[in-house]
């Protein structure tokens, strides 16, 4: 069961100090040879022979409150966005399950090209926004509720981790890459949903979990993760559902990638190039994925 660290009670974790057996929260972590050690036992370590050196990438929250809208604006800028242009569906329809078929989800659905209203429209016709819109418009209110809250566990612990800048490429890149594997294989089919951007964002966390959180498997959010990936796959392959395997698949590996390659920024790169190399890095890597699949989306129809 996760615990407060010692430092700031405000902040649960699963790690604690292999010294002195005190939760530590990552702003208090410092990596040695083996685990972590809290800042007391670092400044012991002096009388020790075992090295240690400070954690990669420790949260440096921005204000008193951990869960405040300044610690993590893009998760609930993205939540924010989601729910208005669900709401407005729903006004549209008059219903929680807005039809497929209704003006905002014909207007901003992910579609090739196909025709509506006596005229052509999708990607194919210079539409290219529905690349990204596509991915704040939802068909009902289980499909929108599901996606919320686990963007709501996990984005604002990634964006903790990543800050916000990086949070965002990373999930602005899911959303393209969900948006790219449906138009390669599938672009005839309507597609909407945050799914893609979700899941991929799911991906990059486990990439990154062990190595951010200490230990992963029991804690709450394995827990969401868990349950969330169990209905989705109930979803996904039952016979009378329309939930779009590609889109899902299509974030699930463009977060895979970028989380791997921060991965292995934070863990083997971060002692060995400059920082400012290392900064630039981070950054490039979601805009080029990102980048190279819209790109890609474009040309492909």
């Amino acid at each position: 069961m996760d615990k407060s660290c010692y430092r700031h009670a405000d902040r649960s974790t699963g790690v604690v100090c292999q010294r002195c057996d005190r939760p530590i929260c990552p702003t208090c972590m410092f990596s040695a040879s083996v685990g972590f050690h809290c800042p007391e036992c670092v400044n012991k370590g002096s009388s020790y022979d075992e090295p240690i050196s400070r954690a990669p990438t420790p949260i440096k929250t921005r204000s008193p409150n951990p869960i405040s809208f300044l610690n993590m604006p893009a998760t609930y800028i993205i939540i924010a966005a989601n729910s208005v242009i669900f709401i407005f569906s729903v006004i549209e329809w008059g219903s929680i399950f807005p039809s497929t078929s209704g003006r905002i989800e014909i207007n901003l659905g992910l579609i090739d090209r196909a025709r509506h209203g006596g005229t052509f429209v999708g990607v194919a016709e210079g539409e290219w926004w529905r690349i990204f819109t596509s991915g704040f418009v939802h068909s009902g209110i289980i499909h929108f509720l599901i996606n919320m809250a686990l963007l709501w566990f996990v984005g604002r612990e990634l964006e903790l981790y990543l800050k916000t800048t990086r949070f965002f490429l990373l999930y602005t890149s899911c959303i393209i890459g969900s948006s790219f594997l449906v138009l390669a294989l599938r672009p005839d089919n309507l597609t909407i949903g945050a799914s893609g951007g979700v899941f991929g964002i799911m991906a990059a966390y486990v990439m990154l979990a062990k190595f951010l959180t200490g230990r992963f498997f029991g804690t709450t959010i394995s827990l969401v993760l868990a349950l969330n990936l169990g209905i989705n796959a109930f979803l996904l392959f039952n016979p009378n559902s329309n939930i779009s395997v590609l889109g899902h698949l299509g974030g699930l590996m463009t977060g895979l990638l970028i989380g791997a390659s921060y991965t292995f920024l934070f863990v083997y790169m971060k002692e060995r190039v400059p920082k400012n190399i290392n900064l630039f890095v981070n950054y490039a890597i979601p805009i080029v994925v990102g980048g190279l699949l819209f790109l890609g989306s474009i040309l492909i129809t």
